[in-house]
């Protein structure tokens, strides 16, 4: 749900139980959260991937916050509202600013039952990713 930390990238097992030594915080506390705290994680988990995803923009194409502000006609305080996770997007103000800055916005929505054991890759949203001729092609197919 939530990124590593800095850290020694080796687990060791102590027996054979397939259970890491140290599990991440993260999926501890989804484990024993109550409906609401879950929904709650899982939203922050979002916004958190929606900043990520805003900040490596900026990054990847050397803007600061300023900068950036400009392209998005906002403020640079703004920016840094967004950047820090603290900004609830209306669907609205997402796809606005995904289409100032040349992206598309991608969701996946699981309705399945099990859904205290999903993936990280499941709940992302990839919103700064252009869509190619192949994907498009892909996706007609399956349609």
């Amino acid at each position: 749900m939530f990124s590593w930390g800095v850290g020694d990238s080796k687990r060791k097992m102590i027996t054979e139980n397939p259970e890491p030594l140290f599990r991440r915080d993260s999926e501890l506390l989804l484990e024993l959260a109550d409906d609401d705290t879950r929904l709650e994680l899982n939203l922050l988990s979002v916004m958190t991937d929606i900043a990520a995803a805003l900040i490596n923009y900026r990054v990847e194409n050397a803007l600061s916050q300023k900068e950036l502000a400009k392209r998005l006609e906002c403020s640079q305080a703004m920016v840094s509202k967004i950047e820090s996770g603290d900004y609830n997007f209306t669907i609205r103000k997402l796809f606005d600013i995904v289409n100032k800055l040349n992206g598309h916005v991608s969701v996946r929505i699981d309705f399945s039952d099990d859904n205290s054991d999903l993936d990280a890759s499941e709940e992302q949203v990839a919103i700064w990713e252009s869509v190619n001729s192949q994907n498009i092609e892909r996706m007609e197919r399956s349609a």
